[in-house]
């Protein structure tokens, strides 16, 4: 078998030995071989990268373009003492009155319509000190803004008359429950 072998490479030699190499072929093999393959590694902390610029990016461009509000306190004391005086008999009626709403078992779905009247009147209010604001301790916007909590109190005393109501109609209704 060897001799066989060696017979057809004697045979052939002259078809397969090539005089001059096929430089092109070899240095396509070397270059190949010496350039770095790009590991998972490298590409994951390429889209790492460009994941977190892009965070950044819609942070920052959302911060430019929906920038937040800074909250101001303002309150009627910085016009007068007089004021301020009423305003905290005011703040503490209805801080009193949220009190009271706080200690029944009071459904906020059942008073939908009060709170969203609540919340329209907060809307009213805050356009009334940005007015105050801009026009300054005109006698008509201190008006305003104490009939404003005139109408936050009556709202939460409606409030209360309501979830007084629905508790003496339970009750009512669990004593004619017992006698039937």
């Amino acid at each position: 078998m060897e001799t066989n072998f060696e017979d057809y490479l004697k045979n052939k030699r002259t078809s397969l030995d090539v005089e001059t190499p096929d430089d092109d072929f070899i240095w396509a093999g070397i270059q190949r071989d010496l350039k770095p393959q790009k590991s998972f590694r490298f590409f994951s902390w390429k889209a790492a990268a460009i994941i977190l610029l892009a965070l950044m990016s819609g942070y920052v461009l959302n911060s430019v373009l929906n920038p937040t509000p800074k909250v101001v306190q303002f309150s009627l004391a910085d016009i007068s003492p007089e004021y301020a005086k009423q305003e905290l008999v005011y703040q503490a009626s209805i801080q009193k009155r949220w009190e009271q709403i706080k200690q029944t078992d009071y459904k906020p779905d059942d008073y939908a319509d009060i709170f969203k009247e609540i919340d329209q009147l907060e809307l009213l209010k805050a356009e009334s000190i940005k007015d105050f604001k801009e026009l300054g301790g005109n006698p008509r916007m201190v008006k305003t803004l104490f009939e404003y909590y005139e109408i936050k109190i009556r709202l939460l005393e409606i409030m209360l008359a309501e979830i007084e109501k629905k508790g003496n109609d339970k009750t009512k209704n669990q004593r004619d429950e017992r006698y039937y």
